[in-house]
């Protein structure tokens, strides 16, 4: 299927840029918070609530806009370029990564996220002991880390273009 819009080459280009660079920002967001609840551990009450609050930052400011960024790109890239909406295996791959990336960011990942900034605000480092925060902690850690990998996967199907037979 083709489109009868078309852009040119170097108008493509640039919109294959910007899509790279919104994946980046979304992966590198994505990778940032896994990393930071993996790796920092948070000895006070101003430490928790701190790395709490940057995560949520990178969250709702970076992440978010990334993800939706890198959907418009690639809705943009479907419609105006020669690769189409669902022409091979792999681009429909890569839609249900990014669809299933954004759906779990919206849904657990981004509430899960608010619940622990305003758990870690009135319990501080008590909120250790509190089993909501530690499952919000744990589905955080354990979801983001899967969101992570699979859009690293998207960027390597992307690169290689796997099971490039035609659907149609």
């Amino acid at each position: 299927m083709t489109t009868s819009m078309t852009i040119t080459a170097k108008q493509q280009k640039w919109l294959k840029a910007f899509h790279i660079f919104f994946i980046v920002l979304w992966t590198g967001g994505a990778f940032c918070i896994t990393l930071c609840q993996i790796f920092i551990k948070p000895v006070s009450d101003g430490e928790l609530i701190g790395m709490l609050k940057v995560l949520h930052f990178i969250d709702f400011f970076i992440i978010a806009p990334a993800a939706s960024f890198t959907f418009i790109t690639a809705l943009l890239y479907a419609y105006y370029t020669n690769w189409g909406w669902f022409k091979h295996n792999w681009i429909i791959v890569k839609w249900i990564i990014c669809v299933i990336g954004i759906i779990m960011g919206i849904y657990p990942l981004a509430p899960s996220l608010s619940a622990m900034v305003e758990t870690a605000s009135r319990l501080g480092m008590n909120s250790f002991l509190d089993k909501d925060f530690i499952f919000n902690f744990n589905l955080t850690l354990f979801l983001g880390a899967f969101q992570s990998t699979t859009i690293v996967l998207a960027g390597f199907i992307s690169s290689i273009k796997p099971w490039k037979n035609k659907l149609t």
